[in-house]
């Protein structure tokens, strides 16, 4: 049992520095806007759940279509429920903490044919690990950890609605 263990974290090791090695090219820090969840809604046409982040100012929204379990478990998150067995998020969360692999943030970073794309970043003793993610597993990890989630500004010039008209905007200044 000891030795499958040992044998499995050094394998993670290895993984996680070999994942090192090709690291996306950082965003610029004036790219990204910090936004959190605001919750899970039910897209009245498509009948699909989707995560809505809101940006810090309440004033821009982006909803993202997700799954129905990762739905549920942001969901659950949010609203502070414990399962009474861990689910794959809080496993996940467990073994980085095992690794002392902290999750610094999450970036939403890009749309291709409508799919969107996220990167979860990760510290390391030896630095920091991006790794690519879907957004509903990078945001419910994200939750997990307290961490930061981001968004680049390409996704928010296609996906970002703004909740204030600019008419309106430039008239409450």
């Amino acid at each position: 049992m000891r030795y499958s263990l040992r044998w499995t974290s050094l394998l993670i090791t290895l993984l996680l520095l070999f994942l090192l090695s090709s690291l996306p090219r950082a965003q610029q820090e004036e790219d990204l806007l910090e936004m959190s969840v605001k919750g899970v809604v039910i897209d009245p046409t498509s009948g699909a759940p989707l995560v809505v982040l809101q940006d810090n100012q309440g004033r821009k929204l982006l909803p993202i279509a997700i799954g129905a379990n990762e739905a549920r478990a942001i969901s659950m998150e949010m609203a502070r429920v414990t399962p009474i067995r861990p689910m794959t998020y809080d496993l996940i969360t467990k073994l980085l903490a095992q690794l002392n692999a902290k999750v610094s943030r999450v970036i939403i970073n890009d749309v291709k044919d409508s799919i969107v794309y996220a990167l979860l970043y990760l510290k390391l003793d030896k630095g920091e690990l991006a790794i690519d993610a879907r957004p509903s597993d990078a945001i419910n990890i994200a939750l997990r950890n307290k961490a930061h989630i981001y968004v680049t500004k390409k996704v928010r010039e296609i996906m970002v609605i703004d909740v204030l008209p600019k008419e309106k905007e430039q008239l409450t200044l």
